[in-house]
């Protein structure tokens, strides 16, 4: 059998497939990543994954579109009192631009190799695309708290395409903290993995990321406390990593502070690391929204908030709650089946 799994470009968009990718590959299925990657590092960031990868628009400027998405005033505008998926329509015009850029790139290459089925994620436009007009069957993967099931339906129109809806959506986040139901059978989050991990003691610790779109990091006090930036950006009195696997890097930390990006509070979550959150449009204020209503985490403020024992208390919580959740390896059989 043979799994499509298509992802706009981009670490946060590529990097959630991984966990169910590898489930299925280690099940005996081939398995292809198509994506695209300029200035983006989502190519680079799969690869250290260990899967196949296709770059289905290897011209795009895709840093030229993100660009564009982040300096525009809905960015930050209509979302900063975002509290519920609906408010965040405005990404589907810029992932409609995406999509447009990876379509033809992607067609070409399933045409191809001919999957039995496409795995795409909520803002891919294009994997919805293909999977309706090789008439195979299209699986919606999730990855934030601000999914809705209007958002393929909004990228479509904003393309000017019709829209089919998946035979299968797949929602990794959990339950108690959802803000609406009906988007998908509960799956388990695992942090991908990938990359080289730094060697660290066992000194008290903080990481800090702001993850591959945002320029700029904040000026904090982290009192006593080691900190490591997950990332190339750069801080006083901190220590910067580079890309690494970052579940194993919260793993050795006791807090992490970041902006909001799903990929970092899933994971977060998953490994019960107390959270500081400055969030800065996007999704951001979603998923900010969900980690305070959970108790796992603060937005603003300072960083000795998240270590107070109660925040502890509900990140271990939270985690345990994933950690019931079926893993991806269960869903192979069902993805067989369709």
């Amino acid at each position: 059998m043979k799994v499509l799994f298509s992802a706009p470009a981009g670490v946060g968009h590529c990097l959630p497939l991984v966990p169910l990718a590898w489930a299925m590959r280690t099940a005996g299925h081939d398995v292809v990543l198509a994506t695209t990657g300029r200035g983006a590092a989502g190519l680079d960031a799969v690869l250290s994954c260990g899967l196949p990868v296709v770059d289905v628009a290897p011209s795009a400027d895709v840093d030229r579109v993100f660009g564009r998405f982040t300096s525009d005033p809905g960015f930050r505008a209509t979302t900063r009192q975002a509290r519920s998926p609906g408010d965040l329509a405005f990404a589907a015009t810029v992932f409609a631009e995406l999509a447009a850029l990876m379509r033809d790139g992607l067609l070409a290459f399933a045409q191809t190799w001919g999957p039995d089925v496409v795995v795409h994620t909520p803002l891919d436009g294009a994997g919805p695309l293909v999977a309706a007009k090789l008439d195979v069957p299209a699986v919606q993967h999730g990855m934030s708290f601000a999914e809705t099931t209007r958002t393929g339906f909004l990228i479509a129109s904003a393309m000017g395409e019709s829209w089919r809806p998946p035979v299968l959506s797949l929602d990794v986040t959990p339950p108690s903290l959802r803000l609406a139901e009906g988007l998908g059978r509960s799956m388990r989050y695992v942090p991908p993995s990938g990359g080289r991990m730094p060697v660290l003691d066992d000194r008290p610790r903080i990481a800090l990321t702001f993850g591959t779109v945002l320029p700029s990091l904040p000026q904090l006090d982290f009192g006593d406390y080691e900190v490591v930036i997950a990332g190339t950006q750069t801080a006083a009195g901190a220590r910067t990593l580079g890309w690494v696997p970052l579940g194993s890097l919260l793993a050795r930390c006791s807090a992490v502070i970041h902006h909001g990006g799903a990929g970092t509070t899933l994971t977060a979550l998953a490994l019960g690391v107390p959270q500081l959150l400055l969030p800065q449009g996007a999704d951001h204020f979603v998923n900010a929204s969900a980690v305070v209503r959970s108790g796992a985490g603060v937005v603003g403020g300072d960083v000795s908030a998240v270590l107070e024992p109660q925040v502890r208390e509900a990140a271990a919580r939270v985690a345990q709650e994933i950690a019931s959740l079926p893993p991806p390896s269960s869903f192979v059989s069902t993805v067989e089946e369709l």
